[in-house]
């Protein structure tokens, strides 16, 4: 039978026991790696895998600095590798959800894009030269456009 890996022997330390400090977790894992020197409170990658085990559901935090073990923590102990299925599953979902955040957003940015560019169009009074082009060029079949380009002709023609 394979060695118990490390994450295991700590969320298995923290299942044995009500609720945990962040210190504790620190000690388990310095005792998980095989240390035999007396545990020697540090900060740095330790912080690293409490947030990932807590992102997993392994653990929640219940208040400053002090955990508990989660129902999926138990169900790890149980079957790691059952639950990493699930637990990869479960960052896949997320991701998609991200992506079609995402994909949201930039919908509502080209609509908003494609808005603003219709209103500064309103707003550019074309030439004479630019209006006698588009009804030229439009040969009887007008848009909506017409109304902008004809505005356009009829005030050029009451200024002058």
């Amino acid at each position: 039978m394979r060695k118990p890996t490390i994450k295991h022997q700590v969320i298995k330390a923290i299942s044995e026991r009500k609720e945990v400090t962040r210190k504790d977790i620190q000690k388990f894992i310095w005792v998980a790696q095989g240390n035999t020197n007396p545990f020697q409170y540090r900060q740095g990658y330790y912080g690293i895998n409490i947030l990932e085990w807590e992102t997993q559901d392994l653990i929640k935090r219940i208040r400053r600095g002090v955990y508990v073990i989660t129902p999926e923590g138990l169900e790890y102990i149980d079957n790691p590798k059952g639950l990493g299925k699930r637990l990869k599953a479960k960052e896949c979902l997320w991701k998609i959800a991200q992506f079609d955040s995402l994909r949201s957003e930039v919908n509502e940015l080209r609509w908003e894009n494609a808005t603003l560019k219709r209103e500064i169009f309103k707003l550019k009074t074309p030439s004479v030269s630019e209006c006698l082009d588009y009804f030229n060029a439009m040969n009887g079949n007008y848009s909506g456009d017409t109304k902008h380009y004809l505005d356009a002709l009829i005030n050029h023609v009451k200024q002058g």
